[in-house]
Formats: structure tokens, sequence, C-alpha cells
């Protein structure tokens, strides 16, 4: 619920300032491998505003970026990147596991 009200607000900024170059990134409770309804929405809003979702560059190479208990692994942490950030500035997407991290989300770079 919190993805789609955020998405929702930045929806008519981002509109209004096209052109921008954007990054946003979060937990997104999105895993695209998935067919979920906020996947659907996290979809819809990338394309309305021509934004790519991290999953789809040729660098990408998340495993995860939530677990629980140590045994359920996830991807729903993501970055929403502007199109000409996305051709020609991303270098490598990938996820730092931290043997000292307290978290149960990991870090994307």
């Amino acid at each position: 619920m919190h993805m789609m009200l955020s998405l929702f607000l930045a929806h008519p900024v981002l509109q209004t300032h096209s052109g921008y170059h954007v990054v946003l990134g979060g937990d997104c409770n999105v895993d695209v491998g998935r067919t979920y309804s906020n996947t659907f929405v996290l979809q819809d809003f990338c394309k309305a505003l021509n934004l790519h979702i991290d999953v789809d560059h040729e660098s990408y190479s998340i495993d995860y970026t939530y677990y629980f208990a140590m045994k359920a692994f996830h991807t729903l942490d993501h970055f929403v990147i502007s199109e000409e950030l996305f051709v020609e500035s991303v270098g490598n997407i990938y996820a730092i596991h931290e043997v000292d991290n307290t978290s149960d989300h990991e870090a994307g770079c």
C-alpha cells in the first residue's frame, strides 16, 4: 500500500518535470518475477513516465534483496531510472550481502 501511495504522489511531479534525470529507489514490495497487483502498478507507472525498472538492465545481477529467517529470499527492493540514465549512465546493479547488516533487506547498488 505504501508503494502505491508513493507512486500516486510522485506521478504528477514527475509528469510535470519530464525530461529530468530521475532515480527512485527503495522497498517496493514488488518481486517482478511474480504476478501480483503491485508488479503491474509499478510496471504501468514506469511505462506511463518512460522510466525503467532496474531488473530490465543488462548489468542487473541481484540475487535477492530481502530474506525471511534465511529461508525465503525475494527481490523486493528496486531502482526506477529515467531513460537517459538507464541507457547511458548505469554500470552494474548488484546487492551487497554484508554479514553485519542488521536489516532483513540488503543494500542495492
